[in-house]
C-alpha cells in the first residue's frame, strides 16, 4: 500500500506548494498597486512645474497607519516632502534604493526603516526628484498568512482522502478478488484451478492412413 501513495502524494505536494507560491507571490505584487499609482501621480505634478507644495497629502505614521504615503527626495535621498513620517519627521530612506530608480522604470523594494515595520515602496524618477510611494505590507502579510493555514489544511485534507480511498479500495479488492483492479490481492487456490478447467484444449487429430498402408502392404 506505501507504494502506491508515493507518487500521488509527491504530485499533491507539487501542486499544492505551487499554488501556494503563485497565489503569495500575486498577493506581494499586488501590494505595489497602490504605492506605484500614486508615486507616478506625485512625479506628474513635479513634472509639469506644481512645485512640492503639490506633494502635502497629511501626514502618515508609518510605524502604526496602513494608510499609503507618499515621500520626495532629492538626488541624494533627502526628504523634501511628502505624508509618510516616522518619529515625528519625514522618514529617510536608503540612497541606494532612489538611486535604481531610473526615467520610466519604476523600482520596487520592501522597505524596513524599523524593526517590525515593513513597507511596499515603488520609486519613480522625475526630474531631479525622487517620488516614493509607500504602504506598510502588515496587511499583506496577514493575508499569506491565512493562505498558508488555507492551503496546509486543504493539503492535508487531501493527502488523507487519497489514504482513505487507497484503503478502501485495497478492501474492496480483496473483498471481490477482482484481479483487474486489484493486481496485488493474490486469488485463492479454488479460483485459479476453476480458471484454469476452463481453458479449452484444443483436440489432437490422429492420421490412420499410416495404419491402413501397412495393413495393406501385410496382406499381399
Amino acid at each position: 500500500m506505501r507504494h502506491r501513495l508515493i507518487i500521488p502524494s509527491v504530485l499533491i505536494t507539487l501542486l499544492f506548494g505551487s499554488v501556494y507560491g503563485l497565489l503569495h507571490g500575486m498577493n506581494r505584487s499586488m501590494a505595489n498597486d497602490m504605492p506605484e499609482l500614486l508615486a507616478s501621480q506625485v512625479a506628474k505634478q513635479l513634472e509639469v512645474g506644481l512645485g512640492l507644495e503639490s506633494v502635502q497629502m497629511g501626514r502618515t505614521d508609518l510605524a502604526n497607519n496602513p494608510v499609503p504615503f507618499v515621500i520626495v527626495y532629492d538626488k541624494k535621498s533627502k526628504p523634501l516632502a511628502g505624508s509618510g513620517y516616522l518619529r515625528g519627521t519625514l522618514a529617510q530612506i536608503p540612497v541606494g534604493v532612489v538611486n535604481h530608480a531610473t526615467t520610466g522604470k519604476p523600482h520596487a523594494v520592501t522597505w524596513q526603516p524599523q524593526k517590525g515595520v515593513r513597507i511596499a515602496s515603488v520609486t519613480v524618477k522625475a526630474g531631479d526628484y525622487y517620488v516614493v510611494g509607500g504602504q506598510s505590507l502588515k496587511m499583506t502579510e496577514n493575508r499569506s498568512t491565512r493562505l498558508l493555514w488555507y492551503t496546509l489544511a486543504g493539503y492535508l485534507i487531501t493527502l488523507v482522502s487519497l489514504v482513505a480511498a487507497t484503503w478502501a479500495t485495497r478492501r474492496w479488492c480483496a473483498h471481490t478478488h477482482d484481479r483487474c483492479t486489484c493486481s496485488s490481492v493474490p486469488m485463492p487456490d479454488s479460483l485459479v484451478a476453476a480458471e484454469s478447467s476452463q481453458v479449452k484444449r484444443t483436440p489432437v487429430k490422429k492420421t490412420t492412413s499410416g495404419k491402413k498402408r501397412i495393413n495393406k502392404t501385410a496382406a499381399k
